[in-house]
């Protein structure tokens, strides 16, 4: 009798151990999970402790607007642009998203992505060089990767996109009619 009552006690404090780990488990999950967010206007965004990714599938203000409360959070910051219709990029277009990072970031990421648009205008060189802060440490590591995914439209001439960039590391993913080189990209 003895032993059933404790093998019943061991029984019950190992249940009670695991469900508790499981509960524990369960909830840290939640909290690394990206939930809805209101980080830049016009955008649908989900953020975490430190990526923001938004998406928009209507017209892309030029600039984005970021709202207060994100400002300063995120070591990654992740755009995907959605739009049916003729996207163009100004100089000033994605400057604002240097307010979303982290100053004393080590690791800094920009991705951005573009799809399902009817033309694509970049409209100057070197538009991508006003993403990150000035003002970091100089052991950050910037990473920018470019998406581009439309074959089926015209493309502009974009030659120096990449002009005087200013990243540890470039990745281009593109299904897009570029003309030039992967040099003259980077003058």
């Amino acid at each position: 009798m003895l032993r059933i009552a404790l093998l019943s006690l061991i029984l019950f404090v190992t249940l009670s151990s695991i469900s508790t780990s499981i509960i524990r488990k369960t909830r840290l999950r939640r909290q690394l999970d990206p939930e809805y967010c209101h980080a830049i206007e016009g955008f649908e965004c989900k953020c975490s402790y430190y990526r923001v990714t938004c998406t928009i599938d209507d017209e892309l203000p030029s600039p984005i607007n970021i709202l207060d409360d994100e400002k300063q959070k995120y070591k990654s910051v992740e755009l995907s642009i959605r739009v049916v219709h003729d996207i163009i990029v100004n100089d000033h277009t994605f400057e604002p998203i240097r307010e979303l990072y982290k100053l004393d970031g080590d690791h800094l990421e920009f991705r951005i992505k573009f799809e399902q648009f009817t033309a694509l205008n970049l409209s100057s060189a070197g538009i991508f060089n006003r993403v990150f802060p000035d003002n970091l440490s100089q052991n950050a590591r910037k990473n920018l990767t470019l998406e581009i995914y439309n074959p089926l439209v015209s493309p502009s001439d974009d030659s120096n996109l990449f002009q005087n960039l200013n990243a540890d590391q470039l990745e281009v993913y593109a299904l897009y009619p570029f003309h030039g080189k992967v040099p003259e990209m980077q003058n």
